[in-house]
């Protein structure tokens, strides 16, 4: 049974008084082509505000009640919000040096004379959405003004942190650029022709959408391997990789992950939501994989634990025992790299089951000791052995990639 992809599409309104109100201008044009070029793989429920034709939404509260009840339904499988939502709501009116006597603030507002409005901040409809339904794939939009493309990729990153987001649409109203923004803090499709970002969008929808997660369970019973007594060449090449800004923060958070797997069925990985710059932060979380449910103890383990896992598994069972620490950080390969297998990311979103399935697919031995992939625009999976010498590891990370560089960032915009 095909799961149903609902498409928001048009802009809302804030009322203030009789003719009059606050609104986010926007006409359902993106998802009235997307509900047809996703039409086929999903059951679509178009969604159109009225400024966009619609019937039933108008204000940021019917918007709401509107997700209220797809968030209720357990064959929605996808949600693209594409409409504009109002982002400040009216407070107060009162004309201008004076004060509106009217018992409730909401006299009659004449033309003969000038009002001053006082507006705040509405509330974010937009989270609710993967707070309770962490199965639903949540594409966002993010609109900024003038805004370079990194800040335009930041802001749009930010917004699909916050809210859990699967991907963002990102445009920019005067450069006319637009990208589309991946939770690895990837840009994909950078483009001022708007047609060619949402091709690629499709397309990246269709690869993601139905893709494998299994959640990890976290138990309250921390178990935890302090860093200072972890392997020592994980510590060593880890170490190493922070000192050389392998690991920048985002909003006071790393990206990448790295772990060991001391036995079978057992991993020790880095956490999730944590900056590994601080060397507190760098201590590894207990993940048992012997049920259908993998457990942690004490903390979430990093959004890449399937992955290491997995890599690491199927590593030994191909005849090459002893590969049990792994470490994973964005950046580019250099050009002048030298038998690293370079994989796609686009379809795939960390974490998932087909992940690390890609991941191992283009694992190689690259020396003795060390095998590695590249992800693209994404970055290396290096696996190695506890007697592997770090510096070996080291040295290959140096003469391979570039870690002034990030793997995803925007690439510079086309007219397509």
């Amino acid at each position: 049974m095909k799961k149903t992809a609902v498409i928001y599409g048009g802009g809302t309104v804030m009322h203030i008084r009789p003719h009059l109100a606050l609104s986010a201008p926007a006409y359902g044009a993106t998802a009235r082509w997307l509900a047809k070029v996703l039409e086929g793989k999903f059951d679509i429920d178009l969604r159109l505000t009225r400024m966009a034709g619609g019937d039933e939404i108008e204000t940021n509260d019917d918007l709401r009640r509107d997700i209220n009840q797809v968030i209720a339904d357990p064959n929605v499988g996808l949600v693209v919000m594409t409409a504009a939502v109002c982002d400040f709501e009216p407070e107060d009116v009162v004309p201008h040096l004076g004060v509106d006597k009217s018992p409730t603030g909401k006299g009659r507002l004449t033309s003969d004379r000038s009002y001053l409005l006082t507006m705040r901040p509405a509330d974010k409809l937009l989270g609710a959405i993967r707070e309770k339904r962490k199965d639903i794939f949540l594409v966002a939009c993010k609109t900024t003004t003038g805004a370079t493309e990194q800040e335009q990729f930041e802001k749009a990153l930010a917004l699909l942190k916050r809210n859990s987001c699967n991907l963002v649409l990102a445009n920019d109203l005067e450069t006319r650029v637009n990208m589309v923004v991946t939770p690895e803090m990837a840009a994909y499709g950078t483009s001022t022709d708007r047609r060619h970002t949402l091709r690629r969008l499709t397309l990246m929808i269709n690869a993601r959408a139905g893709l494998t997660f299994t959640p990890t369970r976290v138990l309250d019973k921390p178990d935890m391997i302090p860093w200072e007594i972890a392997p020592k060449a994980l510590r060593e090449v880890v170490d190493w990789l922070v000192e050389h800004g392998a690991y920048p923060a985002f909003n006071g958070v790393t990206v990448g992950h790295f772990g060991w797997m001391p036995q079978p069925r057992v991993l020790y990985s880095s956490r999730r939501k944590h900056n590994f710059n601080k060397v507190g932060d760098r201590d590894l979380v207990r993940v048992e994989f012997d049920r259908e449910q993998p457990v942690a103890y004490g903390f979430k383990p990093s959004a890449g634990v399937r992955s290491q896992y997995s890599v690491l598994r199927e590593t030994h069972e191909n005849g090459h025992e002893g590969y049990d620490l792994i470490v994973h950080f964005h950046c580019p390969m250099k050009s002048s790299a030298v038998g690293v297998l370079v994989q796609d990311q686009w379809p795939y979103e960390c974490g998932s089951q087909e992940c690390g399935e890609n991941t191992l697919r283009g694992m190689r031995e690259v020396e003795p000791g060390i095998h590695a992939v590249m992800l693209d625009r994404h970055g290396p999976n290096i696996i190695f052995r506890r007697d592997t010498d770090p510096k070996a590891v080291i040295r290959f990370i140096e003469q391979n990639f570039d870690l002034s560089k990030r793997a995803g960032a925007p690439e510079q915009a086309q007219a397509q």
